[in-house]
């Protein structure tokens, strides 16, 4: 939908990982993830997803195509 603050939902992802001590998978596995949540609506912190709502993306799951 909009790709403004993407790049800056990425970075935040990647660095509340890193503070946790997460290993470096798990850091840009948070950022991609962030990035995605950030695209799917106008402007650039309106998409940010809370902590709980990056398990909607996770890798993992199964995708039914």
């Amino acid at each position: 939908v909009d790709p403004v603050g993407a790049g800056d939902a990425f970075a935040a992802g990647y660095l509340a990982e890193l503070v946790e001590g997460a290993t470096v998978a798990a850091r840009l596995a948070t950022a991609a993830a962030a990035g995605a949540f950030a695209v799917t609506v106008p402007g650039d912190w309106e998409g940010l997803p809370r902590r709980d709502e990056l398990r909607l993306l996770r890798r993992d799951d199964a995708v039914a195509r």
